[in-house]
């Protein structure tokens, strides 16, 4: 922004609006820095003070659109750790539309970043949020993120109280493999998985298994775990087990 004196005049106007009560007028403030973003304008501390005092504005509308001003400048890869430390702060705004916001973002600030686990567990914990909307959004950001990651910080999820989160979990798992990504020691977590007590979670599990399948895994070493499954209780871990038997033949 400030290449000359005319634009840092323009900035200091920008810095001097964020206290106007017309939310209208603070919505251009984040919209006019998201464009400065976009066109690849080499964004300074002083842009970046904005973007952070807009994040904690007293409207859900200024505080999401800050969000995605602060995800455009992530991509650019500057301001990864404070943009994640941010991002995981507002996944607990009242707001709903702020909370998808920072998941949306998160995903890209998880592959710029070190700290994939620690998106991860913030995903598992938002698992159980009350939004179905949420819920879904987590996995959604789950299965975006790095393989290994994911797969190395999720497995004592699949031995979670929550029923849903283990099948949730499994999900991701199988969203991992179908895109073709490497899920180290995904055999032993199906085969943990296949004894569990709930139906659905054993069904989830044959999911997994099938897309794994498409990867070349060892189709005898497959058939072994899977047989079990076929003698199942229930009906709704057979038909898994039938289909997953018709993809290995």
């Amino acid at each position: 922004i400030k290449q000359d004196a005319a634009a840092q005049k323009v900035f200091t106007v920008m810095l001097n609006t964020l206290n106007d009560k017309n939310l209208y007028i603070r919505g251009l403030v984040i919209h006019s820095l998201r464009t400065l973003i976009d066109k690849g304008v080499d964004v300074q501390q002083e842009e970046v003070a904005l973007i952070l005092k807009l994040l904690g504005d007293q409207a859900a509308d200024v505080r999401r659109d800050a969000l995605e001003a602060l995800g455009a400048l992530v991509a650019t890869g500057t301001e990864v750790k404070i943009g994640l430390t941010l991002a995981m702060k507002a996944l607990r705004d009242e707001d709903t539309s702020v909370r998808t916001a920072a998941l949306e973002i998160l995903p890209i600030l998880a592959q710029k970043s070190t700290e994939v686990k620690e998106v991860v567990i913030a995903m598992l914990n938002l698992l159980q949020d009350s939004a179905p909307c949420m819920r879904a959004a987590a996995c959604k950001t789950l299965a975006a993120l790095d393989a290994q990651g994911v797969v190395t910080s999720v497995v004592h999820a699949l031995k979670d109280s929550n029923v849903d989160i283990r099948i949730a979990i499994l999900g991701v798992l199988q969203v991992l493999a179908g895109k073709g990504a490497e899920i180290p020691g995904g055999l032993t977590l199906i085969h943990r998985a296949l004894q569990d007590d709930n139906e659905y979670v054993r069904g989830a599990a044959l999911n997994v298994l099938q897309a794994l399948v498409t990867q070349g895994i060892d189709v005898q070493e497959a058939l072994t775990l899977m047989r079990p499954a076929l003698q199942d209780d229930s009906p709704h871990v057979c038909g898994h087990a039938m289909k997953t038997l018709d993809t290995l033949i």
